[in-house]
């Protein structure tokens, strides 16, 4: 593949190169990665990076070691993104799994299952409430009860 075939603009290239670096981190980090994957995002990596020269974004590479690798400033800047998006994907995912057992729980004390209609719209009001109480509160009034069911 020959990236200078196609068209990029400067601030297009350097938007290409972070997403790159994020989307490398992320499947490194989250998926078991075979060999041939590495391989494969390794030759993508320096595909990439050996043509910053072409988009005056040298700025972006440092040579290491082991080759071409992105500059410390692109890998800050992306953790800075990850950290956010973590940061924002844990309070969904918080809300989602605690509407998802207070809905659970409210059908298991007899409060009926919703029709199919509407049981989405039912577990999205939960989804609502902890999205409030965390938005308004954040942790504060969270808590742990210690009691014997």
């Amino acid at each position: 593949m020959d990236l200078r075939t196609l068209r990029f603009t400067k601030e297009q290239f350097h938007e290409l190169v972070r997403t790159f670096v994020v989307g490398h981190h992320v499947r490194s980090r989250v998926f078991e990665l075979d060999e041939r994957s590495r391989d494969v995002l390794d030759e993508l990596q320096v595909h990439l990076l050996t043509a910053s020269g072409h988009f005056d974004a040298e700025h972006l590479v440092e040579r290491g070691p082991t080759g071409l690798t992105s500059a410390r400033d692109v890998h800050e800047y992306c953790h800075k993104e990850l950290d956010t998006y973590e940061d924002d994907a844990f309070w969904d995912l918080l809300e989602t799994r605690l509407g998802e057992r207070d809905y659970i729980e409210r059908i298991e004390k007899g409060d009926g299952v919703p029709p199919p209609e509407t049981a989405l719209e039912e577990k999205e009001k939960m989804f609502k409430i902890y999205a409030e109480e965390f938005r308004t509160q954040g942790i504060r009034r969270l808590r742990i009860c210690d009691t014997k069911e």
